[in-house]
């Protein structure tokens, strides 16, 4: 069970930080936008769904570090 939980809280971050990282910053209507909105927006989702999840320490670091590989994958299979 608590590898599912990691599991998920991985792809939903790993999808998050694809998102705010490589897809968002593309799209022309937040092109007039600075990309330190980007990292903003990316820090403060990240940190409320910590604070929301009540799980220990360290399957939220193990999660977050997941989710950097996952970022990672997805960043490589769908920006050209």
């Amino acid at each position: 069970m608590l590898a599912l939980r990691i599991i998920t809280y991985s792809l939903i971050i790993g999808t998050l930080l694809f998102l705010t990282a490589a897809v968002l910053p593309e799209v022309d209507i937040f092109k007039s936008l600075g990309s330190d909105i980007f990292k903003w927006l990316y820090f403060i989702l990240i940190a409320i769904f910590f604070i929301v999840t009540k799980d220990k320490w360290w399957v939220k670091t193990v999660s977050l570090l997941l989710s950097l590989v996952i970022a990672i994958i997805l960043i490589v299979l769908f920006i050209p």
